[in-house]
């Protein structure tokens, strides 16, 4: 194994979840924020002027949660799950031909589960070239490369799964109806 991964070994983990900390930090940052905006607004105007307000800071939170937040992939003893913007693709390892490191993190599929690439967004990009350290996107495909050649695969099972976050897209229609309602009540 190169060095990149040569802290891993065989059973260390059952599962790895990898997301960029800074998703967390702008996630509660955010949070913060809007809640200090909405007690502002209901010691200023009110219960009721706080709710009409409510949604367009709630948007900012569910699209820092969308898009900042919640990509991130997830490997197990079963495959690799790849949470992007609003969509989720569960990989068995049979699945994977490959997992390598461009600009972000790509899984290959192998042919007989489609042949494609899956790009995962929730993996930390890797730094601009001239660097000659290990680079903590490259250990992270590594441990993941290393994860897949010591699971115990069944080469049949090639059935990628595609769903959707049900949280990011509950959240988008709760805020839009909200906003409506805001919108047709002030109107």
């Amino acid at each position: 194994m190169s060095g990149a991964g040569a802290d891993y070994e065989p059973g260390d983990e059952l599962t790895r979840r990898i997301r960029p900390a800074s998703g967390r930090v702008w996630l509660s940052l955010t949070a913060v924020l809007v809640v200090g905006l909405l007690i502002d607004a209901i010691v200023r105007g009110g219960w009721l002027q706080a709710v009409l307000i409510a949604p367009w800071p709630l948007a900012l939170v569910w699209f820092v949660y969308v898009f900042v937040y919640a990509p991130h992939v997830l490997a197990d003893e079963r495959g690799v799950t790849i949470h992007n913007i609003l969509r989720i693709t569960r990989v068995p390892w049979g699945a994977i031909d490959d997992i390598v490191m461009r600009w972000q993190l790509e899984v290959r599929l192998t042919a007989a589960a489609g042949g494609k690439s899956i790009q995962a967004w929730g993996v930390p990009a890797r730094r601009p070239r001239g660097r000659t350290r290990d680079q903590p996107a490259d250990v992270e495909a590594e441990i993941l490369r290393e994860m897949k050649l010591n699971a115990d695969a069944d080469p049949s099972d090639d059935r990628v799964t595609r769903s959707w976050d049900l949280l990011g897209v509950v959240g988008l229609v709760v805020i839009a109806a909200w906003a409506a309602i805001a919108v047709a009540v002030t109107s």
